[in-house]
């Protein structure tokens, strides 16, 4: 009988790197693809953020027009106003200038959803686009409170929708002001 002493192991068997080289080819593919998935969903979490914080910031902006007969996002709500003549339109131009994809995307007045939208592009860091689009409602044409006075009281709607991956997404808000 042969007395095995394992204290003597003077090297590796080809058992054993056999072993660690499957081991190996098993987990290398499984962590990558976890790493992968993870960085994925730290981008898309960070494009909901930006949109978030896009749409916030177009609501913030509505809040701060001190007139508010001065948002709209109709021409049919007052058809002898152009779009330069919004306060609303000016303020988001200034606020959001320096994130504009370029000046043909800049805040105006547009067709889209089938409804008379202000609408714009803005791009993030990575220069990923949003397309924001803004809808402003008077209370008073809702036709909730009959003969309810106009420029008292608008809903603002911020929609922003972008793309991850092959998915587009979207993100709305809306908040209600108020004549002050």
């Amino acid at each position: 009988m042969q007395n095995m002493d394992l204290r003597n192991n003077k090297g590796y068997t080809g058992i054993d790197i056999s072993i660690t080289i499957l081991i190996l080819v098993i987990l290398i593919p499984v962590i990558t693809g976890m790493a992968y998935n993870i960085g994925k969903s730290n981008s898309g979490i960070e494009q909901k953020s930006y949109a978030i914080t896009e749409a916030s910031s177009a609501l913030e902006v509505a809040k701060s027009v001190t007139n508010i007969e001065n948002i709209y996002s109709k021409k049919s709500d007052t058809p002898e106003v152009v779009a330069e003549d919004d306060d609303y339109i000016k303020k988001l131009k200034s606020n959001f200038q320096d994130k504009l994809v370029d000046s043909m995307q800049e805040p105006q007045i547009k067709e889209e959803e089938g409804n008379e939208k202000i609408v714009f592009v803005t791009k993030d860091k990575n220069d990923k686009q949003y397309k924001i689009l803004i809808d402003v409602e008077d209370f008073a044409n809702t036709g909730t409170i009959e003969g309810a006075k106009k420029n008292i009281v608008k809903k603002i709607t911020a929609k922003v929708i972008y793309s991850i991956g092959n998915k587009t997404e979207n993100i709305e808000i809306s908040n209600v002001i108020s004549k002050k």
